[in-house]
């Protein structure tokens, strides 16, 4: 696993995060989404977005995850993942 306190760039906060999305830290997870996020906004960022909406999901912060997803869709509307995510975050909170 990607150690994030060595890590510097965007890219290697946005591995650790999916590491520990898959690890189901979702805690860790979103603190490194939120570094790459920070470091790094320009639209490779969208997968961030969605793995930090992801992490919110796994702790059942919908709103959060939701919040997550539109950011993601704007930057690429056109992401399956995003948009398949973002109708099961709705549809968890009733809409």
């Amino acid at each position: 696993m990607s150690n994030p306190i060595n890590a510097q760039t965007a890219e290697d906060f946005l591995k650790s995060g999916f590491e520990y999305l898959v690890l189901q830290n979702y805690k860790k997870a979103i603190a490194d989404f939120t570094e790459a996020i920070r470091l790094d906004p320009r639209p490779r960022v969208a997968d961030a977005y969605i793995g930090r909406g992801n992490a919110y999901a796994g702790e059942n912060d919908y709103e959060k995850a939701i919040a997550d997803y539109e950011v993601a869709l704007k930057i690429n509307p056109n992401h399956v993942q995003a948009n398949e995510a973002y109708e099961t975050a709705k549809r968890a909170m009733g809409y």
